[in-house]
């Protein structure tokens, strides 16, 4: 048994530690979209392995409403979703974005009659965080009631339950209008990642719309919201996108944005200040969707030390990109704004999640119906 049990908490490890990385990948350029598969087929082993012996894993993971780990809450809820055991909890839970996100996820891809009836108590009398997982999974589960459920959220929910609403109809192919879109995200200013994925089924739904949004946006950072202008490339996109970098440097993916609008030699004195790992990453973003796959990935967050060596070969990684960068001529990108919807879809398939996403918004920006990248993370019921 001793055996048994060092086996079973290997399998709990590399399970958190690879949701913790599919995560990571939605945040920054971290791979590609036949390393998503592989990710996601290595989690689905190790869930496989430890639902085969789910009581002998107690204690090895806190309980799902406990769980504070994104990834330690995605194990927990996928074993509760397989043995039926530890979700009517949950109901009761306060759990942040990437909490609801871990939930969402292990209950989307783990889908089992346990999980939906969990769902129908979280709607009945669950707190805010529970009814928002909920609404967002009847979406993705196609439930007839989705849009009625979702509508009514946004009407008279607040917060989280809201920002849910307004997802899971963007899922759903509901409009909501500009100005209600706009209300949501700036009630979401704490957690930027709400209003990113507002927006983000804004463009699934209503692209006219989430363009409007993009360019009115005056909160605080907004990724999306940049690549948005720099997909569509207007002039006074373009315009736009040059005054935020005045105001910001190169911030998040707005070099990205502005190499998609065609304007990546603006970036090149900007080079100099990549010695800062967030201005590297930055930019290197933006190296990507000009040379694609020829530019290195970035590998490490904002917030991480580097050793010594790492730095060096960063520098001379990021020299060359400059040189080949500035060796571009202007035209159309790998998956920009001058670039065709038949080359866009081409692309499409190869991408990371982070500009995956990207380039499907630019595809519904073209008039190209492109799911949502967090679709594939389901792959139906386990009952």
């Amino acid at each position: 048994m001793g055996a048994r049990v060092d086996i079973l908490e290997q399998h709990v490890e590399e399970a958190t530690f690879l949701y913790r990385r599919l995560r990571r990948s939605c945040r920054m350029l971290d791979g590609n979209a036949r390393q998503t598969r592989s990710l996601l087929a290595r989690i689905d082993a190790h869930v496989d392995a430890l639902t085969l012996f789910s009581r002998e894993t107690v204690g090895m993971l806190p309980p799902p409403e406990k769980a504070t780990d994104p990834g330690e809450r995605f194990v927990a809820t996928a074993l509760a979703s397989a043995t039926g055991d530890g979700l009517a909890a949950l109901g009761g839970a306060d759990f942040g974005r990437d909490g609801h996100v871990a939930v969402r996820d292990a209950m989307l891809r783990y889908a089992t009659s346990a999980s939906r009836t969990a769902v129908e108590g979280w709607l009945a009398e669950g707190g805010d965080a529970a009814r928002g997982v909920g609404v967002e999974l009847l979406a993705r589960w196609r439930d007839p009631r989705a849009a009625q459920v979702a509508s009514r959220a946004v009407r008279r929910g607040s917060g989280v339950l809201r920002a849910a609403g307004a997802c899971a109809l963007g899922r759903l192919g509901e409009a909501v209008a500009e100005e209600t879109v706009v209300e949501v995200m700036g009630a979401c200013a704490k957690e930027t990642a709400w209003s990113e994925d507002v927006l983000d089924a804004t463009v699934h739904a209503a692209p006219t719309t989430a363009l409007a949004v993009a360019r009115r946006w005056e909160g605080g950072r907004l990724d999306l919201a940049w690549v948005l202008l720099g997909l569509r490339g207007a002039g006074e996109d373009r315009e736009r996108l040059r005054e935020a970098l005045g105001a910001h440097g190169a911030a998040g993916a707005l070099p990205a944005a502005l190499a998609l609008a065609g304007e990546h030699r603006t970036l090149d004195g900007l080079w100099a200040g990549a010695e800062a790992l967030r201005v590297s990453n930055a930019l290197r973003e933006a190296a990507y969707v000009v040379l694609g796959g020829e530019a290195p990935p970035v590998v490490m967050s904002d917030d991480m030390v580097e050793e010594p060596e790492d730095r060096e070969q960063r520098a001379q990684e990021d020299a060359a990109l400059r040189e080949r960068m500035a060796g571009v001529g202007p035209g159309a990108w790998r998956w920009g704004a001058g670039a065709t919807p038949e080359a866009m879809t081409a692309v499409a398939g190869t991408l990371g999640p982070r500009p995956r996403r990207w380039c499907q918004a630019g595809l519904a920006l073209w008039g190209q119906r492109a799911a949502a990248v967090w679709d594939d993370v389901a792959v139906g019921g386990r009952d």
